[in-house]
């Protein structure tokens, strides 16, 4: 069997650039080094006693909102906003701890 060279292969693909492939390459590592840098910030996260409360809180409310009997819209907007006061706990994470590398 013979092997192929890089120009054969380049040339088997469908009309793209080289240089796309190492483009797309490259946002995928960096598609996957963000991931893994969240689920660090959540770890982190995780170790505030305010946003384990947080989550505890939401492990009881979104039971109730499926069994409540109340307009689909007021469900939706209640769990907008706690995922809202879950993002902005987030935020204040990372204020307090650059505050603390300050």
């Amino acid at each position: 069997m013979n092997k192929l060279n890089k120009d054969q292969i380049i040339s088997l693909l469908p009309h793209r650039e080289p240089m796309l492939l190492i483009d797309e390459l490259y946002n995928i590592k960096k598609l996957f080094s963000n991931f893994f840098n969240s689920i660090s910030g959540l770890k982190i996260a995780l170790t505030e006693h305010s946003f384990i409360i947080e989550i505890i809180s939401g492990i009881f409310l979104i039971p109730f909102l499926i069994f409540v009997e109340i307009e689909i819209f007021l469900k939706i907007l209640i769990l907008v906003i706690y995922l809202l006061m879950l993002g902005f706990e987030l935020i204040n994470t990372v204020i307090e701890k650059l505050s603390d590398k300050i």
